[in-house]
């Protein structure tokens, strides 16, 4: 599995941002219109959350080689939820981007596809991320 770093994100971010769907073109725009992406790193990571997430077996690939390849992208996307659960956002891009992965969090929990505690970890990531980015503000 290829290491995450600055290089990679960004281009995450980019082919993400290139490619988004409607469910998540408050994202890409965010993205897009560059609001702190170079300092935040959270777009650039969720758009790979939702890269490996997306992930199926490559063509011409079946029984245990593509499950080997589809656990190794599980298991990636396990610890990148992770990291991004215990990132607070810098940025409102940063905010954006931990929203709609909560979103998505939800939905599949609604779904039955799996409940495990992600989305209240990264909820209470979101909510420290506003309050450092408002700090100092009036409410």
């Amino acid at each position: 599995m290829e290491r995450l770093t600055r290089r990679n994100i960004i281009g995450a971010t980019g082919a993400f941002a290139s490619g988004a769907g409607a469910a998540n073109s408050a994202l890409a725009k965010a993205v897009t219109d560059n609001l702190s992406v170079a300092s935040d790193p959270l777009p650039g990571l969720v758009a790979e959350h939702f890269r490996l997430a997306g992930i199926s077996s490559p063509p011409g690939t079946s029984g245990e080689k593509a499950d080997n390849f589809i656990e190794r992208a599980s298991d990636a996307d396990a610890d990148l939820c992770a990291r991004i659960a215990a990132t607070v956002a810098i940025s409102p891009a940063g905010l954006l981007a931990q929203a709609e992965m909560l979103k998505a969090f939800v939905r599949d929990a609604e779904d039955g596809m799996w409940a495990d505690g992600r989305e209240m970890a990264l909820a209470d990531t979101v909510i420290a991320g506003i309050r450092s980015l408002t700090a100092g503000r009036a409410a």
